[in-house]
């Protein structure tokens, strides 16, 4: 994900990226916490108003197999509830194109799977056969 959008998510929510919460510069990880496509910005922000309230602290943000992967700590108490609606938002990956958001299906392209729209997906193609 680029810079803007990543310290959009995580100013906003800083306590889910943040050790100690407020006050703590220090990312959870190292200081590119999310390794996925912008495409799906509009995912992780809807699922990060979701489980806000549930204190999680965010661990790592990536695309694993094609789709999203949330990885995250919940206190005890918010546990099943949080991990439900991670497993949401990791499905409605399935059917977002990573790239730009738009309605996407699960491709494969020299073996690498991805979820792109027809028109990212032609224009990725493309420009692998530009560089052969």
């Amino acid at each position: 994900m680029n810079k803007e959008l990543t310290e959009k998510l995580t100013s906003k929510y800083f306590e889910m990226f943040h050790k100690d919460g407020r006050g703590d510069s220090k990312p959870t990880m190292h200081r590119n916490i999310i390794y996925c496509g912008d495409g799906w910005f509009d995912i992780l922000w809807r699922l990060c108003e979701e489980i806000y309230a549930m204190r999680p602290k965010v661990l790592q943000i990536k695309e694993k197999f094609g789709t999203l992967r949330f990885y995250a700590s919940f206190p005890e108490e918010y546990t099943e509830r949080g991990w439900n609606l991670i497993f949401k938002a990791e499905e409605e990956s399935a059917e977002t194109c990573e790239t730009c958001g738009q309605p996407g299906e699960m491709r494969i392209n020299d073996g690498w799977r991805s979820v792109n729209c027809e028109d990212c997906f032609n224009k990725k193609d493309d420009e692998e056969s530009d560089d052969n």
